[in-house]
């Protein structure tokens, strides 16, 4: 996986599993999520993630604006588009937008009937065939409301140009302070498969809706980025 999409998939392959067996509440019509990034204790930048539907019909944007070191990172977005089930979010479409150089950006169309993808990548199509059907990237951030209770999860992403299989494995239990804010989380350490020092840790809500409190990777280049959730329209319990 090249730098460029380092952050992005070590970020969005995350979520929890509560004790109940479907997701507590249905994700609302509307709702944004905004994270702070840190780095060594300095500002690092921030995302915001925006997620909207309507009559089964979603669409999800997420931006990423980096600060200091990160900014060889570059700024990101990822756009998905698709339908939901109630086996989760079913992309159609795929983005990944590069603003530094646009001509990296990269469009991937689902052809779920012929079990394919089809990307664009510089104006070159090619396609990738698959036996377990994939989410993308985007999606990935919010499958676990759509999830049974379970201690592992695999996940075959669309992150790219690449299907990749995501897996993580429950940790414990625990109360981690955001703030001045207490969370109920349960932490999960993630993994690409086959892929080298990808591991990376996730701190899941154990409120209404599981969304991530805070995430931490490590970079290609070595350092810490602790992601930290500062805003959300969410009704969160703490």
């Amino acid at each position: 996986m090249s730098t460029k999409c380092k952050l992005f998939s070590l970020f969005f392959g995350i979520f929890f599993i509560t004790e109940s067996v479907w997701a507590a509440k249905e994700l609302p019509n509307k709702f944004f999520l905004q994270y702070q990034l840190h780095q060594a204790g300095l500002n690092a930048g921030k995302i915001i993630i925006i997620f909207s539907q309507k009559q089964n019909q979603y669409y999800l944007k997420t931006s990423i604006s980096t600060e200091g070191i990160l900014k060889l990172f570059g700024d990101k977005e990822i756009k998905s588009d698709g339908i939901i089930k109630s086996k989760g979010l079913v992309p159609n479409n795929f983005e990944a937008q590069n603003l530094r150089n646009p001509k990296k950006n990269i469009l991937v169309a689902f052809d779920r009937q012929n079990k394919k993808i089809i990307i664009n990548y510089k104006n070159n199509l090619s396609e990738k065939k698959y036996t377990i059907e994939p989410i993308d990237l985007a999606c990935l951030l919010l499958q676990f409301n759509f999830e049974k209770n379970k201690e592992r999860y695999d996940f075959n992403v669309v992150t790219g140009k690449k299907i990749k299989e995501f897996e993580y494995k429950k940790l414990k239990n625990e109360i981690i302070r955001i703030g001045s804010k207490s969370f109920a989380v349960e932490a999960y350490e993630g993994n690409i498969v086959n892929k080298k020092n990808s591991t990376h840790f996730i701190w899941l809500s154990k409120s209404l809706y599981r969304i991530p409190i805070k995430i931490r990777i490590r970079t290609k280049l070595g350092f810490l980025i602790d992601v930290v959730l500062v805003k959300t329209s969410l009704s969160l319990k703490h």
